[in-house]
């Protein structure tokens, strides 16, 4: 399960594979509100 998408919807969406984006993300970089909650 944790390798397919529950909705279906999602399957057409394009991957990005950007490692500096990636790397943003995991570093809490990207101004995002998922950094946010990432953070608290």
């Amino acid at each position: 399960m944790e390798f397919e998408n529950v909705n279906r919807g999602y399957d057409a969406l394009e991957k990005n594979e950007d490692s500096f984006l990636l790397d943003a993300w995991k570093q809490g970089r990207t101004a995002s509100l998922v950094d946010a909650c990432m953070r608290s």
